[in-house]
C-alpha cells in the first residue's frame, strides 16, 4: 500500500546522502537551479482536506518509485546503482501505453546503459540534483500540480490536486489491469502529458556528459561563474530549449532502439517479473472483494431479522395497549395490574426505540463496509451479541405478558362467576320470600276465617266483654306461636348452574352449597367462589 511504513523505511534508506566527489562543484551548474527547484516546493496545506489529497498524490508517486525500485533490485542492481538511476534518470516522462511506474523504470534502465559501472563506479562522475527520494517525489508532485494549474487557472488548489488524482497516468494501480488500459477513458491532463513528453523532460534529472564538458571548459573558475550560467539557461527561449530536447529525445530513441536488441532477456524477465505481480494483486483484490461480498450479505440479514423482530414488537404493543385499554373498565381492584401493566409497555417502547437506533446504525454501518473491511467483523460480533440480548430480554417480556394476561382473564371469569351467583341467589331469595308471603298471608286469612267461625260457633256477643277479650287473646297468642313457626323455615339455596333445583352439594373444605346433584360433574376441582381446591363433595339434605 502506499504511504505504508515499509515505504516509509524504504525511502528512508534510499535517502542516504552519496559519497561527496571532486566533481560536484562542476557538475552543480549543470543540474536545475535552486530557483527552479524553489518553484516546485508544495505551499503548505490550507486545511486537512488538502493536505489529505496532497499526501494521497505523494503516496500514489512513492508508490511508483518503490515499484521501480523493487523491479531494479530483482533485476540484479545494487542498491546503490538503483537509487542512483532513480535520482538521476528516474522522470516520469509520458509515452503512450505505458503508466507512470513502467516510465520510471525504462528512464532508470537506460540512465543505467548510457552510464554503465566501470571497476564498481559509473564512467562519469554524477551527482544528482536531489538527495533523496522524497525531494525528487516532492519536485515531482509540484510540476504534476503546475501543469494541471496551466490547464485549469481558475481552479482552487484543491480542485487542482483532483485533478491530480483523477489522472489515469497517476492512478498506479492500473499495472493490474495492464497497461493497456490507461488509454481509455482519459482525462483532460492526460491527453496533455501525453502529448506534451517535451514538456515532462523539461524537469530531466539525467546529466548530459556533453553539456557538462563544455561547461567545464567555459568556466574554469567553477563556482565564481555558476548564478551567470543559471541566469544564461533561464534566458534561454522555448523554441531553443524545445528543439534541444527534441534531438536529445531522437538520439536517445536511436540508442533505447540499439539497446534493446542487445537486452532481449531483461524485458522478458520484467514482464514476467510484472505478471507475476500482477496475478498476485488481482488474486488479492479478488479475495478481498468476495469477503466484502460475504460480509455485506451477513449484514443484510442481520438487518432483515431486525427489522422483522422490530416489526413483531410493535404488533405486540398494539395488542397490549388494546388490552390495558379493555382492563381500565374493570375498577379499582385491577388498578395496581394495570400500572404494572403500563410500565411494561414503556419499557417495550424503549426498546422498540434501541431497536429503530440500532437499526438506524446498522444502515449506516453498511455503507462503511465498502471502505472498513477489517473493521467488519468487530462491528459484526458486537451487533449479534446485542441481538442475542434483545431476544432474550423480547422473550422475558412476552412470558411476564402472557402470565399477566392468564391472570386478568381468570380474574374476569372469576368475577363474572360471582356476580351470577349472586345474582341468582338474590333472585332465588326474592322468589323464596315472594312464595312464603303468600304463605303467610293465605294463612292470615284463613287463621281470620276461622276465628270468626270460632266466634259464631262459641257464641261470643258483642256485651260479653270478659269472655270476647280472653278469646282474643287465646287467638292472638295461637297466631303468633303460627308466625314464629312459618318465620323458623329455612330458605333453602338454589343451584347457580341450572338455577331450578336445590344445591346439595357441599364443597370441602371451603364450605360452599351452591351445585346441585345434577351439576356436580360440571364442576372441576376448584370452588367457582372462592377458586379453593375441592378436597370432598359431600351431598347434604338441608341448608348449612
Amino acid at each position: 500500500m502506499a504511504g505504508s511504513k515499509k515505504g516509509r523505511n524504504n525511502n528512508k534508506k534510499r535517502g542516504e546522502k552519496p559519497k561527496p566527489t571532486e566533481s560536484n562543484s562542476e557538475l552543480s551548474s549543470h543540474q536545475l537551479s535552486k530557483s527552479t527547484v524553489q518553484n516546485v516546493v508544495p505551499a503548505a496545506p490550507v486545511d486537512e482536506e488538502i493536505k489529505a489529497l496532497y499526501e494521497e498524490v505523494y503516496d500514489k508517486i512513492e508508490l511508483a518509485y518503490d515499484g521501480a525500485f523493487d523491479i531494479l533490485l530483482g533485476l540484479g542492481y545494487s542498491s546503490p546503482s538503483a537509487k542512483l538511476a532513480l535520482l538521476c534518470g528516474g522522470n516520469i516522462a509520458r509515452e503512450k501505453g505505458l503508466n507512470m511506474a513502467e516510465n520510471i523504470l525504462k528512464n532508470s534502465i537506460n540512465f543505467i546503459d548510457n552510464y554503465p559501472l566501470v571497476n564498481g563506479r559509473h564512467a562519469v562522475d554524477v551527482l544528482p540534483c536531489f538527495q533523496t527520494i522524497r525531494d525528487l517525489i516532492t519536485c515531482m508532485v509540484q510540476t504534476l500540480v503546475n501543469f494541471a494549474a496551466g490547464l485549469y487557472p481558475n481552479a482552487t488548489r484543491r480542485e487542482l490536486l483532483q485533478h491530480v488524482l483523477d489522472c489515469k497516468f497517476v492512478d498506479v494501480e492500473g499495472i493490474v489491469k495492464g497497461a493497456g488500459n490507461l488509454d481509455d477513458d482519459e482525462t483532460e491532463l492526460d491527453e496533455f502529458l501525453k502529448h506534451n513528453i517535451l514538456v515532462l523532460q523539461s524537469v530531466s534529472l539525467t546529466w548530459d556528459p556533453e553539456i557538462q564538458g563544455k561547461k567545464i571548459n567555459n568556466n574554469p573558475s567553477g563556482s565564481n561563474d555558476k548564478g551567470k550560467n543559471v541566469k544564461l539557461m533561464s534566458e534561454k527561449s522555448l523554441d531553443a530549449k524545445t528543439e534541444d530536447l527534441a534531438m536529445r529525445l531522437e538520439m536517445k530513441v536511436k540508442e533505447l532502439e540499439a539497446q534493446v536488441e542487445k537486452r532481449k532477456n531483461r524485458p522478458e524477465l520484467f514482464k514476467e517479473v510484472l505478471k507475476t505481480q500482477k496475478i498476485e494483486i488481482a488474486s488479492a483484490h479478488l479475495t478481498n472483494m468476495l469477503k466484502m461480498e460475504l460480509e455485506s450479505r451477513k449484514m443484510n440479514d442481520e438487518l432483515e431479522f431486525l427489522e422483522r423482530r422490530t416489526s413483531d414488537l410493535q404488533v405486540e404493543n398494539s395488542k397490549l395497549r388494546a388490552e390495558i385499554s379493555a382492563c381500565k373498565v374493570n375498577g379499582a381492584e385491577l388498578e395496581k395490574k394495570l400500572k404494572n401493566a403500563m410500565k411494561e409497555e414503556k419499557g417495550t417502547t424503549k426498546k422498540i426505540e434501541v431497536l429503530e437506533g440500532m437499526n438506524a446504525s446498522v444502515h449506516s454501518k453498511i455503507g462503511e463496509t465498502i471502505q472498513m473491511t477489517l473493521q467488519l467483523g468487530k462491528q459484526l460480533h458486537v451487533i449479534k451479541e446485542a441481538s442475542n440480548e434483545l431476544e432474550v430480554r423480547v422473550e422475558q417480556a412476552l412470558e411476564k405478558q402472557e402470565k399477566a394476561n392468564d391472570q386478568r382473564k381468570e380474574e374476569k371469569r372469576s368475577l363474572r362467576i360471582a356476580k351470577e351467583t349472586r345474582e341468582t341467589m338474590v333472585t332465588t331469595l326474592q322468589q323464596e320470600i315472594e312464595v312464603e308471603r303468600k304463605k303467610v298471608e293465605h294463612q292470615w286469612k284463613t287463621f281470620y276465617h276461622e276465628s270468626s267461625m270460632l266466634e259464631d260457633t262459641y257464641g261470643f256477643q258483642d256485651g260479653s266483654s270478659s269472655s270476647s277479650s280472653s278469646s282474643q287473646d287465646r287467638l292472638k297468642t295461637f297466631l303468633d306461636n303460627i308466625w314464629d313457626n312459618d318465620c323458623d323455615i329455612p330458605i333453602r339455596p338454589r343451584c347457580i348452574m341450572c338455577l331450578n333445583r336445590v344445591a346439595r352439594i357441599l364443597f370441602i373444605p371451603c364450605g360452599h352449597q351452591i351445585i346441585c346433584i345434577k351439576c356436580r360433574e360440571r364442576i372441576a376441582d376448584e370452588c367457582p367462589c372462592c377458586k379453593e381446591h375441592i378436597q370432598e363433595k359431600v351431598r347434604v339434605f338441608g341448608a348449612t
